[in-house]
């Protein structure tokens, strides 16, 4: 396929960021970044975009966009064309009255796909604003994180996704600009200047296109909604599971200062969190307050809990875990994850992305230090008691380097939002390095969630059951293979949520070879790509 923007020849193998994923699509191409600046700099990216996606249908290819290659499912990869986001990533802080309708317009930002959730942070900061929540990791760009219901553990705010307040999608009919009907955003002078042709204000739309992973087109920006800048004070303690179980699975948050005597000086209660040991069961809490932003930061370094860096503090047991006993793999693990705790002092101070992210050598990398593993499950926090029964039954039964991570996230309003459980979602994530213990763990826990018959759902950038780049389906046979889809997607059916998503794919892409462009082989093999 040649383009104004130059000729994409054969790639070679692509790797994502923690390894688990490779594949040889036909052609990988990264738009030319212009050197101008303002609505001329936006519309000759838009137009770029375009070129790309007009290419694609002419060939009748597939084109799927990929940014920071941080997701561990098979969401962001194609077979055909993949479109590198990475340096589609001008951040706009504050709009003015000129382009929005919105109040407190200096508090909303429109930034492109490329952007990277470190670069927002030290964007926002300079401003004195702030994301208004962010995952436990900082390289992946705006446009994956919020595609594929990236969250935080701020439990009254909700996945990224529900402070994005406008979508600026392109598709091979145009340039669209989505936005809510009950909460205008955009004048008619920004839209042209980022040369959109549709103008939808529709809610059922909006709140289907926020989580598609690619499915509604190639999103070219994103108006987000912040909050004035702040800090966070960060305390940390150690319990036993059994001992936190009956205050987990109902969580009074306004009253866990008095139930579980957490910091006598906590504020009001703003992130909480419980990282278990899976071989000792032995927990322990990180929980935060926030504070004003001119707080004296007091932290111990970067990397003190986030995926990338448990990983790296777990690299030493990546060899030979199969062959060491579960008592000292318990030991070595709990080892690790306290030294990421700040257990031996009171507190300390700092700014989000220094507290979740890695540092930004690390963003940087092509590939993680080490290799790695994660799913990440969400179910109603009253199940939490038979969720960690099974977990803590797998560890019995495999061997693998890794922890349990609860958090907690405000139901979310994207229609395939998967922290989709009224109040409040548990999600636990499964940080594991990559070893063939790690493997077998997950496919053990999937197989006993599906037989224990709880609801639950599954972070779609994180490892699925459904895995077909990976060939790991063709290990499963055509009944559990079935089992497994109908696990991904079984919670999304039962409330209706399913067929309103695919009813607003339709509305968006009428077209069934727009709607075949913008699939890949993980949307077909869930029914998401091209149906009637």
């Amino acid at each position: 396929m040649k383009t104004n923007n130059g000729v994409i020849a054969p790639s070679k193998q692509w790797i994502n960021f923690f390894g688990n994923i490779q594949i040889k699509p036909r052609g990988i191409c990264k738009p030319y970044v212009s050197s101008t600046s303002g609505s001329i700099y936006f519309r000759e990216t838009v137009s770029q975009y375009q070129e790309l996606i007009a290419n694609a249908a002419r060939e009748d290819r597939k084109i799927r966009a990929y940014g920071g290659s941080w997701s561990l499912s098979e969401s962001a990869v194609c077979n055909d064309y993949m479109v590198n986001t990475i340096e589609t990533n001008n951040i706009n802080v504050g709009l003015s009255a000129d382009d929005s309708v919105a109040k407190h317009p200096d508090q909303l930002v429109l930034t492109q796909c490329g952007a990277r959730i470190r670069d927002l942070h030290d964007r926002l900061g300079n401003k004195g604003l702030a994301l208004p929540t962010t995952g436990a990791s900082e390289g992946q760009t705006i446009a994956g994180a919020v595609s594929t219901g990236t969250h935080g553990s701020a439990f009254n705010v909700g996945a990224m996704s529900d402070y994005v307040v406008a979508i600026h999608l392109l598709t091979a009919s145009g340039s669209v600009w989505l936005e809510r009907a009950n909460d205008p955003i955009s004048t008619q002078k920004l839209r042209d200047e980022l040369g959109v042709s549709q103008f939808l204000q529709d809610d059922e739309l909006f709140a289907a296109a926020l989580v598609s992973f690619g499915s509604f087109g190639i999103i070219h920006a994103f108006v987000l909604r912040c909050v004035p800048q702040y800090k966070l004070r960060v305390f940390a303690a150690d319990w036993k599971y059994e001992d936190l179980e009956a205050n987990i699975m109902k969580p009074d948050f306004p009253n866990l200062k008095q139930k579980l005597k957490l910091a006598s000086d906590l504020g009001e209660l703003f992130h909480f969190e419980v990282i278990v040991n899976p071989y000792t069961q032995h927990a322990y809490l990180r929980y935060m307050d926030k504070v004003p932003h001119d707080t004296d930061p007091r932290s111990p370094g970067p990397d003190k809990w986030s995926m990338t860096g448990l990983l790296s503090a777990l690299n030493v047991l990546s060899d030979g875990v199969h062959g060491l006993p579960q008592r000292e793999l318990g030991r070595v693990i709990g080892k690790n994850i306290r030294d990421m705790l700040p257990l031996d002092q009171r507190s300390f101070v700092d700014l989000p992305q220094n507290i979740f992210g890695p540092t930004k050598k690390r963003i940087d990398m092509d590939r993680a230090v080490v290799d790695g593993y994660s799913t990440e499950i969400g179910l109603h926090p009253s199940d939490l008691g038979r969720f960690f029964h099974i977990a803590f039954d797998v560890a019995k039964k495999t061997s693998f380097n890794g922890a349990y991570a609860l958090r907690y996230v405000k139901q979310t309003r994207a229609t395939l939002g998967w922290t989709l459980f009224e109040p409040v979602t548990a999600v636990i994530e499964t940080p594991m390095t990559a070893t063939q213990g790690a493997k077998d763990a997950l496919r053990e826990l999937w197989r006993r969630l599906r037989e224990s018959k709880i609801p639950h759902t599954f972070h779609w950038g994180q490892c699925l059951p459904v895995r077909p780049i990976a060939a790991e389906d063709a290990r499963l046979g055509d009944a559990e293979l079935a089992a497994a889809r109908n696990q991904v997607l079984a919670q999304y059916q039962h409330t209706g949520r399913l067929a309103r998503w695919k009813a607003a794919r339709k509305k968006l892409l009428p077209d069934e070879s727009a709607r075949r462009m913008f699939s890949n082989k993980l949307t077909e093999a869930l029914d998401l790509g091209v149906y009637e």
